[in-house]
């Protein structure tokens, strides 16, 4: 933490005096305090701190929750995008200058990093759902033969299917459908069986 003089002497030269709010939500508690302390540590790397209060974790019906309030000074107005990008605050506040200036090129910088970064984020987002649609289509492979394990040499209703699978009547409706349209299952009455080649 820096003395008052150090926060001063920063002041000066044009430091930025920034404060935010740091929120983390998850499980478990563990999970929760070990990330919040890992935040901390790496702000304290890259910023000047001079003050942290950090909140209890919180229970809560299905998570647990804390934040923190921290106060640093960042040098360059492109820093405090930085954090904003790296930490996620649920708040910021530039207490000191009271007014902020700066040049065209400045702008441009934060501008620039602001389009860098949300094309990075982007690229993570499609990348995301090119995986789920991966892991889907691989769960409905997984889901159709273990319905077809389940089936070899019977013949059962739903209800069955469901209790074997653990998965909802609702739920396998529309697969055992599915297979039913495409002839590899067969249907008579509410007993499935698998189709006869």
């Amino acid at each position: 933490m820096l003395s008052e003089k150090e926060i001063e002497d920063k002041l000066e030269k044009g430091y930025y005096r920034v404060r935010a709010v740091i929120e983390i939500i998850g499980t478990p508690k563990e999970h929760v305090k070990v990330t919040m302390v890992k935040f901390l540590e790496k702000i304290e790397e890259k910023y000047s701190l001079i003050k942290k209060d950090v909140a209890k974790i919180k229970a809560h019906e299905d998570y647990f929750s804390t934040f923190a309030e921290v106060e640093f000074l960042a040098k360059k107005l492109e820093d405090i995008t930085a954090f904003c990008f790296d930490y996620m605050p649920s708040s910021i506040e530039i207490l000191n200058p009271e007014r902020v200036s700066f040049s065209a090129q400045e702008a441009s910088a934060i501008m620039n990093d602001f389009q860098g970064r949300l094309h990075h984020a982007d690229s993570i987002l499609k990348q995301v759902q090119a995986q789920s649609k991966a892991t889907r289509k691989n769960l409905g492979i997984i889901l159709k033969n273990f319905i077809l394990n389940t089936l070899f040499n019977r013949k059962l209703a739903i209800k069955e299917i469901s209790k074997v699978s653990g998965i909802s009547e609702e739920d396998l409706e529309n697969v055992l459908e599915e297979l039913v349209k495409e002839k590899i299952l067969a249907k008579e009455g509410s007993l499935y069986s698998i189709k006869q080649q």
